[in-house]
Order: C-alpha cells, then structure tokens, then sequence
C-alpha cells in the first residue's frame, strides 16, 4: 500500500466526505489527547485505519507518514482490545 503523510481523523472524514450515507466513523477513546479513529464502510462491512506502523519516517505530533489498513474482524476487535488498555506513563 502506498504511503504518504496524514493522520487518522484527517484520512477517516476524507473517507467519509467521500461516501457520507455508507461510512461510519468510529472513535476509540484512551484519553484527552491518546485517541485513534477509525472508519467502517456499511455496503462492505470493511473496516479500515490510518497506520503508521512498520513505516519509518519522520513523525510529529500532528502528521506521520503511514498507510491505509483494512482491517478485518479479527483485526478490528484487536484494535478495541488494545484501545482499552490503560496508558502507561
């Protein structure tokens, strides 16, 4: 998948500008300022995320170079699972 530099809420309201009545944005919560978002497309039942992941680059709080994941089932309860956890630090 090709990368480039975003960051998930930016990549998620694209997605649902795009096709307003068939995506579903999906916030997972860990804090004030430790949040992810994701987005699920209803006429697939895909789920899919912004992922800096594996990718080496340059980072700033705001925008990281990274990719578009699509997530299946097991890849979404996943991402819950760990968006539960409590933050260290």
């Amino acid at each position: 998948m090709m990368e480039f530099c975003s960051n998930c809420v930016v990549e998620t309201f694209k997605a649902k500008f795009r096709d307003w009545g068939n995506v579903e944005i999906i916030p997972l919560f860990r804090g004030i300022l430790h949040f992810h978002m994701l987005w699920r497309d209803r006429t697939t039942g895909e789920y899919h995320h912004f992922t800096h992941k594996g990718v080496s680059g340059s980072f700033t709080s705001l925008w990281f170079k990274g990719r578009i994941e699509n997530l299946g089932k097991d890849g979404m309860e996943r991402l819950l699972k760990q968006s539960m956890k409590p933050i260290k630090g």
